[in-house]
């Protein structure tokens, strides 16, 4: 498995070759998994022209762990080699619907800065002749908090394009690419993100969606049957 590349001075002479480019890449041999992870054996390797990677020797001994984030499983490392400290982030790998993406953390990291506290910005903003921020108020979801474009995916359907819907302030829905559907809303509940839809096609075709929406995450999850006994469940992506 590639952990990821990195320049490097020390490993090999990194001077460029009519084979080699001088530049040193690091890899990563993963042993077998116990529990959430397992061993990670590291190496620097060299890198020909044509992109290959050759020579590869051992520099250190880490770990991997994976874990679930969110809708995702990650692969992260720990114990890796000095040689990748010359990178700001560590790689990632990122599991998401069976497909696996490149991800990175960024690395920790010391900051000062200046903030506002409550009384502060409530006298600010009083000058300013605008109303104090409530902190204390729970925040209270609304139809317009679902506003804005979904992308809504099939779960036995994943090389097919998605459907895009667009949903407005007052809670109604529109599918763009579809100007002969009709969608009714039946009912959203604005705290909790449920909803029950119909939606009806100049074909013939009555589908009737039931799901729930995360304001938070931007994610959410629908179950649909229409009248030619067909249906199936479907994830919503929110742009």
């Amino acid at each position: 498995m590639r952990l990821h590349g990195v320049h490097a001075q020390a490993l090999f002479d990194n001077q460029a070759t009519s084979y080699y480019t001088g530049n040193t890449r690091l890899r990563a041999a993963l042993g077998a998994k116990s529990g959430d992870g397992g061993a990670a054996t590291y190496y620097a390797c060299q890198q020909r022209y044509n992109g290959s990677t050759r020579n590869c020797d051992v520099i250190g001994n880490g770990n991997y762990v994976i874990k679930t984030v969110g809708d995702a499983r990650t692969l992260s490392f720990t114990g890796l080699p000095a040689t990748a400290s010359a990178l700001n982030y560590t790689r990632v790998f990122v599991e998401r619907d069976g497909k696996v993406y490149y991800g990175y953390q960024a690395r920790p990291t010391t900051y000062s800065n200046a903030r506002l506290n409550s009384v502060a910005s409530a006298a600010m903003l009083a000058k300013l002749g605008l109303p104090p921020v409530a902190v204390d108020t729970p925040l209270a979801l609304t139809r317009a908090s679902y506003q804005g474009t979904w992308d809504a995916t099939p779960d036995d359907m994943r090389t097919q394009s998605v459907t895009t819907y667009t949903f407005s302030a007052t809670g109604q829905v529109v599918e763009p690419s579809k100007p002969t559907s009709t969608i009714t809303v039946t009912s959203i509940n604005a705290a909790t993100g449920a909803f029950v839809w119909k939606i009806t096609d100049i074909d013939g075709y009555i589908t009737d969606v039931t799901g729930k929406l995360d304001f938070l995450t931007g994610t959410g999850t629908a179950s649909f049957s229409n009248n030619r006994n067909e249906s199936g469940t479907a994830k919503f992506v929110r742009r």
